[in-house]
């Protein structure tokens, strides 16, 4: 795959076009609207271009990457070099781009494994220091309600979440002890549940814990209205293998546990939020 089967720039002599196509690096070439001039093998290979027809970059990275690089684009009519990070299709680009006479160069590094290693780092950091607040909350706390309301914030905080209620086991019921933030918008509260009713007397029926991605698709949440791009994680209060209670976690996203600093403090955060009910309750 020649960069001559394409477009053969004025600029590429002979030597450079050798190199190009020698390059495992994807390289490419556009105009100052987006349309692509050139790739050579590597950026051919890596988006499984057989012709550059027609081809223009919301094809090739999508709608939603398209207005951002375009965005970059506009950046370097005041700059020469900018840099931008996208994802597409389960995989995220760090894209350089470099303002040339009179087209645009770039060179295309994939970066997904170094953002997942960032992510799992920022990921632990955030789990180390709620492990560590949470802890002392636990520790230097006399009052276990005030324990429990600070122990819930700091989750919120961490966690970056907008909503968490705590329901506990009274009776047959599940009665709403506390809850700390905002309410999604149209959201029902209510205040008990029946074992088996509705997230959170499933997950104490089931005593599993519970990913519900999109909740308004979910027929035992209650909301007046549709609401979009709101998950929530339902976990059991456990001790000593009896369920005292559920607690459910709101995120404006939709929350994957394997990156989510809540999942990896679960068992923890179970085993103190259980001891504390036990000493309110005595």
């Amino acid at each position: 795959m020649s960069m001559t089967k394409y477009k053969k720039l004025s600029v590429f002599n002979t030597l450079k076009a050798n190199l190009c196509e020698d390059l495992h690096i994807p390289i490419f070439t556009s105009d100052f609207e987006g349309k692509i001039l050139y790739g050579n093998k590597a950026f051919c290979e890596l988006f499984n271009i057989d012709s550059f027809d027609s081809l223009s970059q919301k094809y090739l990275f999508g709608k939603e990457n398209s207005v951002k690089i375009f965005n970059v684009y506009d950046e370097l009519q005041e700059k020469d070099k900018a840099m931008i990070e996208i994802e597409h299709i389960n995989h995220i680009y760090e894209i350089t781009l470099s303002k040339q006479q009179n087209f645009i160069a770039g060179a295309i590094r994939d970066i997904t494994s170094t953002v997942k290693d960032r992510k799992r780092m920022d990921n632990y950091n955030l789990y180390l220091n709620l492990v560590r607040d949470t802890i002392t909350a636990f520790i230097e706390m006399n009052d276990p309600e005030i324990a429990i309301k600070s122990i819930i914030s700091d989750i919120m905080h961490y966690a970056d979440l907008f909503y968490i209620q705590l329901f506990l086991k009274h009776k047959n019921k599940l009665k709403l002890y506390n809850s700390v933030g905002d309410a999604p918008k149209g959201f029902k509260q209510t205040e008990e549940f029946d074992i088996g009713e509705g997230v959170p007397g499933t997950s104490y029926q089931l005593n599993r814990i519970m990913l519900i991605k999109d909740i308004s698709s979910d027929p035992r949440f209650k909301s007046t209205n549709k609401n979009k791009n709101i998950s929530i994680i339902v976990m059991p209060i456990v001790q000593n293998n009896k369920t005292l209670g559920i607690i459910e976690f709101y995120a404006n996203r939709i929350m994957d546990p394997k990156e989510n600093v809540i999942w990896d403090f679960i068992p923890q955060f179970s085993i103190i939020i259980s001891q504390l009910i036990l000493q309110i309750k005595h």
